[in-house]
């Protein structure tokens, strides 16, 4: 599992960082599922994070995204049922588990090629006119996390958790198994199930840029009426009082 694609020409330490993180991933998803000794699983993850950039704060938050994904998958495959068929309780919970570490992965992942990733500074002209190209390799600048969305009010946390269906829907262009919240195009799922693991309000809003209290309130309420998904279109017709879209909304719902 390489986690850093070569671009352009890392510095040694650079290189033996890359190649050490991926080892670590690798090791990572493996223990996941096998180890039942939680020492060699606590060692991995310490190591993970003392490999974090110190002043990449949104690295830091993606690392520990990923730690708590992958002891959710160490929980779900500790707690497999012997049984020849697992139940489905079970098998929803280890199916979540190994799709949100999948997902925690690609993000890290994504996040750590853009920084590595050299890019070419815009091209100059010269005295004659002709352009000319700055020197290449500059690394990519990384993109700003967005300003914190104003605190919602009681009453706006209120109304969202009484009328969730004008928050979140099932947007069969996004995806025919998983309802997300229209606001921020992000899956319900995503914020359910931490909330489920016992997560507080506070670190979902750190974790997940733009994520309100007012957001996270309707996800409570979907999920209470147990619509987060996934649903497959193969069973027929979707629950009632789920609502279904074809495309995202032209205009995005007030929050």
């Amino acid at each position: 599992m390489d986690m850093h694609p070569s671009n352009g020409s890392p510095s040694s330490s650079e290189s033996s960082f890359n190649s050490s993180s991926s080892m670590a991933f690798s090791s990572l998803m493996s223990l996941s599922l096998v180890d039942p000794d939680p020492s060699h699983f606590e060692h991995l993850t310490a190591s993970l994070l003392a490999s974090v950039d110190p002043e990449d704060a949104q690295e830091r938050l993606l690392v520990e995204l990923l730690i708590l994904a992958a002891q959710r998958l160490r929980r779900a495959s500790l707690a497999e049922s012997e049984a020849e068929i697992p139940d489905l309780s079970w098998c929803r919970f280890q199916t979540l588990a190994d799709r949100n570490f999948r997902a925690a992965l690609k993000d890290l992942r994504q996040h750590r090629d853009h920084k590595s990733a050299p890019v070419a500074s815009p091209a100059t002209r010269n005295r004659k006119g002709s352009r000319t190209s700055s020197q290449a390799g500059e690394a990519n600048p990384l993109p700003e996390l967005p300003p914190p969305p104003p605190e919602s009010t009681p009453e706006e946390i209120a109304d969202a958790y009484a009328n969730w269906r004008i928050h979140i829907a099932l947007v069969r262009s996004m995806s025919e198994e998983w309802p997300v919240i229209l606001r921020l195009r992000r899956e319900v799922e995503d914020v359910a199930a931490w909330l489920a693991d016992g997560k507080t309000e506070e670190e979902l809003m750190t974790w997940y840029p733009g994520l309100t209290r007012a957001d996270i309130a309707a996800c409570r309420a979907c999920d209470a009426e147990g619509l987060c998904g996934p649903f497959d279109p193969a069973d027929g017709p979707y629950p009632p009082g789920l609502p279904v879209l074809d495309d995202l909304p032209d205009e995005e719902p007030e929050t």
